[in-house]
């Protein structure tokens, strides 16, 4: 993998509430995700499981909603909204195998949401 200069500023808050405009690509840019055809995205399987796991973040996290976002071929862009007004305390595990993905699919999480805890939950679909 090719060294990448990150984005993230060194001391923000990324636990923040606000509006936050994510990009994941697939590994080696590889298109997983579809195919562009007369300039519309037609997406395969695991596109439609993307657009899927997408919709669902605000299911597992109640303080999070998303805006607008598209997937391409190879990557995802989309924006987040963190609202901490729900914050609550309960615990909540990521996925780690396909075993307890259908299960942690239908639990919401109350956690105090970061950015990278949904990300890494999106991650391992």
């Amino acid at each position: 993998m090719r060294n990448r200069k990150s984005n993230r500023l060194f001391d923000y808050d990324y636990s923040n509430e606000g509006l936050y405009y994510v990009t994941l690509c697939t590994k080696e840019r590889i298109e997983w995700f579809g195919k562009i055809n007369n300039y519309k995205i037609l997406l395969d399987d695991y596109g439609v499981i993307v657009k899927n796991f997408w919709e669902d973040i605000p299911k597992h996290y109640n303080n999070v909603l998303i805006d607008e976002y598209v997937i391409i071929p190879n990557h995802i862009h989309g924006i987040i909204i963190i609202n901490k007004n729900n914050v609550g305390t309960e615990h909540c595990s990521v996925p780690n195998n396909h075993n307890n993905h259908q299960k942690a699919r239908t639990e919401k999480c109350s956690i105090p949401t970061k950015k990278t805890y949904i990300m890494v939950y999106y991650q391992k679909l």
